[in-house]
Formats: C-alpha cells, sequence, structure tokens
C-alpha cells in the first residue's frame, strides 16, 4: 500500500524541507486537525491519508491546494477497495 503511493510520481508531496504547518497540502485542515503528523514519510502520509478517506474530507476548493487534495481522495478511491479485498481475503485465508 505504502509502496502504491511512493511510486506515485503524481501526487504532490508535504514539502520535506519545511513542513509548514499552516498548509493544507490538500487535507481537510493543518496540521493537529486533519494531519496527525508533521513528518514527511509515505507512510505518514498515507496515514493522514486514510484519516481523509474515512471521512471523506479534503482541502476545500478555495485551498491553494485544493488540486491536491483532490487527487489523495482520486487516489484513495482507486485503491482502498482492492487492498481492503486483499486483507479480508489474506484474514480468511489464515481463519482456514
Amino acid at each position: 500500500m505504502r509502496d502504491t503511493l511512493g511510486a506515485d510520481t503524481n501526487i504532490g508531496r508535504r514539502d520535506v524541507a519545511a513542513v509548514d504547518q499552516r498548509v493544507s497540502w490538500g487535507f481537510a485542515g493543518i496540521f493537529a486537525g486533519w494531519q496527525q503528523s508533521e513528518e514527511t514519510s509515505t507512510g505518514e502520509e498515507f496515514a493522514d491519508m486514510f484519516l481523509g478517506w474515512n471521512y471523506n474530507q479534503w482541502a476545500p476548493i478555495e485551498d491553494e491546494y485544493y488540486d491536491m487534495g483532490q487527487y489523495r481522495s482520486d487516489f484513495m478511491e482507486r485503491n482502498m477497495a482492492p487492498w481492503i479485498a486483499l486483507v479480508i481475503d489474506r484474514e480468511r485465508r489464515k481463519a482456514q
């Protein structure tokens, strides 16, 4: 899952050099709200995207990072159903 996000060169990333806590980066809000970590690793970014996907909340249209939020939303919509099915299948196999 994390590798899929890391390999996607179209998705914008939080600025590694200076994570600005006042910027949404396409999430529904700034750090400590919709962004739970200041870390810029793919895993942490995915965790914040998972939160956005669960609540279906991303940057509002008037946010300068709206396009990044829309791409994050599209990425999660494309990938979550197959990933969830994969996990369910794996758990079923373990239970047999």
